[in-house]
């Protein structure tokens, strides 16, 4: 039998491994993102035991789901490192709560910009992967010893700051792409 739905893990899964020691383990993050992702590969261990990765309605919730997920972890060492400060957090969330409504009210925009299907609206493709090319450039640019040069020249503590926050910024633009997706979801008969 041929799993469909389980090369949908990969991405929360591994983003989620990635941030659990950034800047710091926290067993807090840990049980509490552990549940999420349990509770997410039932749901895809579930649409492949009963059949219904064959609906593309349900396979695309599920990677929906999964774009969701990798978004949230994507935020999560900026989030472990503003646990002493709970207005850092809610301002986090807060700020992750708008961009999710606003791209889920211009989802079709948005969803054929990235998709490169509407030539109109290529300021918002332009200004979108202009953001995500800066932040790249910003996080050293693929170099992996960018962290290490900025704690030397800047101090570690610096360094986590600036890279969660590099982190965090990922984490809301796939949180744009995830939830500009949603506007498929109309188009399915099944």
């Amino acid at each position: 039998m041929v799993r469909k739905a389980a090369p949908l893990i990969i991405a929360p899964l591994g983003v989620w491994a990635i941030s659990l020691p950034i800047p710091f383990f926290s067993m807090n993050y840990f049980l509490g993102s552990l549940l999420i992702m349990i509770l997410y590969l039932l749901f895809i261990l579930f649409i492949d035991v009963t059949g219904k990765n064959k609906s593309s309605k349900t396979m695309s919730y599920a990677g929906y789901i999964s774009l969701l997920l990798t978004g949230i972890f994507f935020g999560g060492p900026a989030f472990k490192l503003s646990s002493h400060s709970l207005f850092l957090q809610m301002v986090m969330v807060g700020v992750a709560l708008l961009i999710l409504f606003f791209a889920q009210k211009y989802n079709k925009i948005i969803a054929d910009s990235l998709t490169g299907q509407e030539n109109r609206n290529i300021k918002f493709l332009v200004v979108y992967y202009g953001f995500a090319a800066l932040i790249i450039i910003a996080g050293g640019g693929g170099y992996f010893m960018a962290a290490d040069l900025f704690a030397d020249r800047f101090g570690m503590q610096a360094m986590q700051n600036y890279f969660s926050i590099v982190l965090l910024l990922i984490g809301y633009l796939v949180l744009i792409a995830s939830q500009s997706a949603t506007s498929r979801f109309k188009t399915f008969k099944n």
